[in-house]
């Protein structure tokens, strides 16, 4: 098993961080498969790019094509694995279930799905602040990441380096009966872009109950602190990275759907983007010369066609600098066109 000091943490904003979802079950995955994924990801390392990848993530979700088949998951996992080890020694796994299940046993909880230790490099969650029933603006609660949180780190830090792998305290938004936005499916990106939202077509969702209604900038700045504040860092050693998923779409929960903006950048002079700008930071690993931007020479666009129906994610930009609270956070900014691009990562 490898250990901390294999990832290089002192660079870990120089690491590119691709994820691979395959749009299938898989038990269509084959070993040929496996066999071009590790040569892409031994072409990345030959160009000195350290690798995070994490793959067919939140599998024991019900919303995934793979999800929720933990035998023949554990089998694909360790194979790809083998396959990228014996090529690629500068990629590291990143095991990511979602913690959305009350239990961490059974078909949704995660225990099942997990590979045993020689086959996990970094332990990882998805972990959203979404609001009462998904759907409405409630503010974290004080314990609210811990009480969930601490399980999960709990049961794989002591094996691994703990992330968060996607995270948000989405702003949740009504789309009246006239709006543009009505048509739009469940889980769909914003045409145009997030950038091109029209406010006016929207209205904010309400807190659930008598609950205190609070300004997008102060749920999302809440959640961010309760993850990496001096406490958080105390508490959990063995937590050294946080990706905040940085994108607007539709979704909801059952036959409710929202417009959820979880973005931590948006434009310049929005309270949100001002607030971690003035946490995080704002120079592009673009200005510090660490990546280039994605294009048509990156290995993924360029990907064997075995791996057709699977989308591939490419980390297209970042962020370095420190920020408050602890003198151990790195923070670095993933950005890019598509919704698996959009992250905000904080490597503690």
């Amino acid at each position: 098993m490898r250990t901390a000091r294999d990832f290089e943490l002192t660079k870990a904003c120089r690491s590119n961080s691709p994820a691979v979802l395959p749009q299938f079950k898989l038990e269509l995955w084959t070993q040929a498969m496996s066999n071009t994924l590790a040569s892409q990801m031994a072409s990345l390392n030959a160009q000195g790019i350290t690798v995070w990848l994490r793959f067919a993530y939140e599998m024991n979700g019900a919303w995934m094509d793979f999800g929720q088949d933990p035998v023949e998951y554990v089998a694909v996992w360790q194979q790809v694995v083998t396959a990228v080890r014996a090529v690629a020694p500068s990629t590291y796994f990143l095991w990511s279930p979602n913690i959305y299940a009350p239990s961490v046993g059974g078909i949704s909880g995660y225990s099942e799905y997990y590979p045993t230790a020689a086959y996990v490099d970094l332990a990882g969650i998805s972990y959203y602040s979404l609001g009462g029933n998904q759907v409405q603006n409630d503010l974290a609660g004080p314990t609210d990441f811990s009480d969930s949180f601490q399980t999960f780190y709990d049961t794989y830090s002591p094996a691994h380096p703990i992330v968060i792998s996607e995270t948000s305290a989405p702003e949740h938004y009504i789309i009246p009966a006239n709006s543009p936005y009505i048509n739009l499916p469940s889980d769909s990106e914003i045409p145009g872009g997030a950038d091109s939202l029209d406010f006016s077509q929207l209205v904010p969702a309400n807190t659930t109950n008598d609950k205190t209604p609070v300004s997008e900038v102060t749920r999302k700045s809440t959640w961010f602190e309760e993850m990496t504040g001096a406490a958080a860092v105390a508490l959990y050693p063995k937590l050294f990275a946080v990706m905040w998923f940085n994108l607007a779409k539709t979704g909801g929960y059952l036959d409710v759907i929202r417009l959820n903006d979880y973005r931590a950048v948006k434009t310049a002079d929005d309270p949100v983007t001002q607030y971690f700008r003035t946490a995080i930071g704002n120079e592009t690993a673009y200005q510090l010369n660490i990546v280039s931007s994605a294009d048509s020479s990156s290995p993924f666009s360029t990907l064997s066609p075995t791996l057709a129906g699977s989308a591939v994610a490419k980390a297209s930009g970042l962020t370095t600098s420190k920020a408050s609270g602890s003198t151990r956070l790195q923070v670095c900014l993933v950005l890019g066109s598509a919704w698996l691009f959009g992250m905000l990562a904080v490597l503690v």
